[in-house]
């Protein structure tokens, strides 16, 4: 735990307080040939994206550990993340293909000429337990969801496109089943081992009039879009510069069915997602309305120099309502006081004075919390600390981009005139007026 430190001071009859853009491109297209014919090039494939750098946008989450571990700490939609990114497959230079007075089809000779690809996520520390991706930020991870889009149509006499999840061995899995995917359902990313591709397979088109077999844009593509969650999954650092982890990038991937498969890293890069705009900051507290509190502890009568009773004697419990108000929940919230007058005392009460700053002898004030005395610090070396636990302040907050001190709280003190001998002013009995002060530590984690 991170402990963190505000600072204020309290008079006992005066208290104060302190109180981007969008990024598209195209991966180089990649030839492949027909599979019986070398020389003739099939097809030519592609990826084309574009992205929202999600990451770079500016954006300030308070983030509150007592939320539970799992919970979503802030989500973008498909729009807002990579709403695009498409794997095409045009007819190649080579034309189509058509082997004379042997009518393939499709179901055997499909295979040998189809093409596998897509993109993927490369990432060696993907984390199976919360199923995320981790961040620069060990209490928050990424989480990502993908959903295919659209993808081609056939005419009537042709063979369609079969897009999907590619069963090929050669494969790791971002969505666990080899069937295909269908349009508009979100898939989460739930396995991750290395490096997955988001795949579609094409057979090519057979037409069965001409015998011929082919590839075309308009009906070869698919169109996937990612969307990504922050999800808490530990304890929560305050820190700017949000970003996923190093080690995590995009990759695409090319095959013929099976073999082949071409891998290029630098095809789509990280900056996609972008980095650095999200800052996390941790619930803080501070005081509420008034900053300057002046708490009356009325009249006191010299006990000793009227003899009329036995010292020490001690007045009535004044309370001393400290109103805060809370960003969140603030955990182990403890308050320390320190008296600031010049002439400390040893049993850590608090020094009166007149009000021209003259040290009255005999009488002093003593601070309490939940009707238990508290010590107080002294200007006495060496200035030991003696905080009081209050508990939590304030009220769990979900809603991460929520900043406002939205939650109430009470810390409530006491304190009491407390007459320990006669009441004097540089040796002589004194009457009037007494200010006692204190400077206030408040600290939380």
């Amino acid at each position: 735990m991170t402990k963190r430190i505000c600072k204020y001071i309290m008079p006992i009859l005066v208290l104060s307080g302190i109180s981007q853009q969008a990024s598209a491109d195209i991966v180089p297209a990649q030839p492949f040939y027909w599979n019986n014919n070398t020389t003739l090039q099939r097809a030519n494939c592609s990826v084309s994206f574009s992205g929202q750098q999600p990451l770079s946008q500016s954006r300030t989450l308070i983030v509150d550990d007592n939320i539970a571990n799992g919970a979503t700490l802030y989500s973008w939609d498909y729009g807002d993340f990579i709403p695009n990114i498409t794997f095409r497959c045009n007819s190649g230079a080579g034309g189509p293909y058509y082997l004379d007075g042997q009518p393939y089809q499709i179901s055997s000779f499909g295979f040998t000429n189809s093409i596998s690809g897509g993109f993927g996520f490369r990432y060696g520390t993907f984390n199976s337990t919360t199923q995320t991706f981790s961040t620069t930020n060990p209490g928050i991870g990424m989480k990502l969801y993908v959903k295919l889009v659209s993808s081609g149509s056939t005419p009537i006499g042709y063979t369609p496109a079969s897009t999907g999840y590619s069963s090929s061995s050669a494969f790791n899995y971002v969505v666990t089943t080899t069937a295909p995917a269908s349009t508009g359902v979100e898939y989460p990313v739930t396995s991750v081992l290395g490096e997955n591709a988001i795949t579609t397979f094409f057979e090519p088109i057979y037409n069965a009039a001409s015998k011929q077999f082919t590839f075309s844009g308009s009906d070869h593509f698919a169109t996937y879009a990612v969307r990504g969650e922050l999800i808490k999954i530990n304890d929560v650092q305050a820190s700017p510069n949000l970003s996923l982890s190093s080690g995590f990038d995009f990759f695409t991937k090319y095959g013929v069915w099976g073999v082949n498969y071409i891998t290029t890293n630098s095809g789509v890069p990280t900056s996609i997602i972008g980095s650095g705009g999200i800052t996390v900051i941790k619930p803080t507290c501070r005081l509420r309305g008034a900053t300057n509190y002046q708490v009356n502890l009325g009249t006191w009568t010299d006990v000793a120099g009227r003899n009329t009773g036995v010292l020490p004697a001690y007045g009535a419990i004044k309370p001393i309502d400290l109103n805060i108000e809370c960003s969140g929940k603030v955990n182990n919230v403890k308050f320390s006081f320190q008296d600031a007058g010049s002439d400390g005392l040893l049993n850590r009460n608090i020094t009166v004075y007149d009000s021209g700053g003259q040290f009255i002898e005999g009488l002093e004030i003593e601070m309490s919390y939940n009707g238990s005395r508290i010590d107080v610090n002294t200007t006495i070396a060496p200035y030991p600390s003696f905080p009081v636990s209050t508990g939590s302040k304030g009220q769990v907050k979900t809603n991460t981009q929520d900043l406002s001190y939205s939650s109430q709280d009470t810390a409530q003190f006491g304190a009491r005139f407390v007459q320990r001998g006669a009441i004097k002013r540089n040796g002589a009995s004194y009457t009037g007026p007494v200010t006692g002060q204190v400077n206030m530590t408040v600290t939380y984690e």
